[in-house]
């Protein structure tokens, strides 16, 4: 029977994959028509997930509330309201304050442009002349600057006619307009009401269709992953806004043009780890040499000493050992993530990777333990 069983799955599947790659096109559409359905569900999860943060924070050491209090769900209302006022007032600030500034920022430096690389040109063109260095020379540089300047304005422009609209869409309705975005608020509001009970659920599902010992390994699986993201997230987050606000504070006391806008640079690309604040730095190097070239040089020790006290002493006081990763496994998730799924996947895929080699890494050790605990039997 058992020499019967083997073949008959193994033709089982290999018809089950035939199917899958002969309707790839159609599985594909569906999946895709699925996704964009349980997409408010998603949404709402996400965010969820993130308010849950100041959501147990506020409702644990704000209120120091307890299940068994007497007026714990008044306590855990009052917490859920709480959270949602800091998310509005966090979105509010951004779009009344900060974006306009940004944009601000942003059409100045493109409508000075011009006048900015010619009195570039010329500062080159006289430092060529005075260290005798062959003038023909310029045109290569002169071509790649050129090209650079080009890509610069290009993503400029995108940010402001595709990402600012997008930010301002996400407030106006994503897919299908303002009513998922009102079901994704409503969901997520629904996710943190009903915690206990969701993962009371989860819990006694669990418990009921998998072993002793699956509900055990699942229960570390889902803990580790909780804690790493949430550490993760927190960490990174609160990183990138001290650096940003270091970066505007800095610019602004050593007179760097577009402080804002180098702030607002610095901070966003610094959520991305290890790779990040080289990313950032390149665009607002440019910035600087175009519009204060004087500058530029100082500018640069300046980010060299900011991100020598964020490695050092803000990120691991923040961030912690969340991720656990050296620094080439780090590059690595942020490439493939990015690669893959683009600034979020460069983003999320490190403390995806994270999980994965913290698991693995322990799977490995219990089983040297095991084999060296196993006594070795002679020939």
């Amino acid at each position: 029977m058992q020499k019967i069983k083997k073949p008959m799955l193994l033709i089982t599947y290999g018809l089950v994959l035939f199917f899958l790659l002969l309707n790839f096109n159609l599985i594909t559409g569906f999946w895709g028509h699925f996704i964009s359905l349980v997409s408010p569900f998603i949404w709402g999860f996400a965010l969820a997930y993130l308010l849950n943060i100041p959501y147990s924070y506020i409702l644990t050491h704000l209120f120091k509330a307890k299940p068994t209090d007497k007026h714990f769900a008044r306590k855990k209302a009052l917490s859920i309201i709480l959270a949602y006022v800091l998310f509005f007032f966090v979105i509010i600030f951004s779009f009344l304050l900060l974006i306009p500034q940004l944009v601000e920022s942003i059409n100045e430096f493109i409508n000075n442009l011009s006048g900015y690389y010619s009195s570039f040109e010329a500062l080159i063109l006289n430092l060529l002349e005075n260290l005798n260095f062959q003038t023909f020379y310029w045109e290569d540089i002169q071509n790649a600057f050129i090209s650079y300047k080009n890509q610069l304005l290009q993503l400029l422009n995108q940010f402001i006619n595709n990402v600012l609209p997008s930010l301002i869409s996400v407030a106006t309705g994503t897919a299908n307009g303002v009513f998922n975005l009102i079901l994704t608020l409503i969901l997520s509001a629904y996710f943190l009401a009903s915690k206990e009970k969701l993962m009371s659920l989860i819990k006694n599902s669990v418990d009921a269709l998998a072993t002793t010992k699956m509900t055990q390994v699942l229960k570390y699986i889902l803990d580790t992953s909780n804690d790493t993201f949430r550490g993760f997230i927190i960490g990174q987050l609160t990183d990138a806004l001290i650096v940003g606000i270091i970066t505007f504070i800095g610019s602004s006391i050593f007179g760097f043009p577009y402080p804002m806008l180098i702030g607002f640079i610095a901070g966003i690309t610094n959520i991305i780890p290890v790779l990040g604040p080289f990313i950032g730095a390149v665009p607002c190097l440019f910035i600087i040499l175009m519009a204060a070239p004087e500058k530029a040089f100082w500018y640069l020790i300046f980010v060299i000493l900011l991100q020598q006290i964020d490695g050092n002493f803000i990120c691991p006081k923040i961030v912690g050992d969340s991720i656990g990763l050296d620094g080439i496994w780090v590059i690595f998730a942020v490439i493939v993530g990015g690669g893959l799924f683009g600034i979020a996947g460069s983003f999320l895929c490190v403390p995806v990777f994270a999980i994965f080699f913290k698991l693995y890494n322990e799977w490995i050790a219990r089983k040297l333990v095991k084999k060296r605990e196993t006594p070795q039997t002679s020939s």
